[in-house]
């Protein structure tokens, strides 16, 4: 809608002829004059910025949409190591967490910190939004 009220705001047409065919594409009358006043750096109509915009917040909702498309599909996922360590993939909280034996030392707390793993008294493990990243950083804050 946008890009065909450009056109015809664009078009060699009288400001009447052109407020019409904007009526036709539920533009109301006021909007329509509005549109055709120049703004401040001469531009009418709807200015290019607002276009991308509108392109960027549209990728953006499509990726966001698969994310959780993708997220409702998926099931919970819990890896035990040898150590004791447990690490779960928690769909339903959508946090990954990590179940210690014990309290780490202050090392791994440290580690576990710095990539954005917080303390959950609630669960009693250590956790943060399940995502790809979260996933990746993983075996860097676990002890080998």
């Amino acid at each position: 809608m946008v890009t065909a009220a450009n056109k015809i705001i664009r078009s060699k047409k009288n400001d009447a002829e052109k407020i019409d065919l904007l009526k036709g594409l539920n533009i109301s009358e006021k909007a329509a004059c509005e549109l055709l006043i120049p703004d401040w750096c001469g531009r009418k109509g709807f200015a290019d910025y607002q276009l991308k915009n509108n392109g960027a917040n549209i990728r953006r909702m499509r990726d966001r949409l698969a994310e959780l498309e993708k997220k409702a599909v998926a099931t919970m996922k819990v890896t035990a190591r040898a150590d004791g360590i447990r690490v779960v993939e928690n769909t339903d909280d959508d946090r990954l967490q990590i179940f210690f034996p014990g309290k780490p030392d202050a090392g791994t707390i440290k580690k576990l910190k710095a990539k954005a793993f917080h303390w959950s008294p609630r669960n009693g493990c250590w956790q943060r939004q399940l995502t790809e990243n979260a996933k990746r950083v993983l075996n860097g804050v676990l002890p080998n």
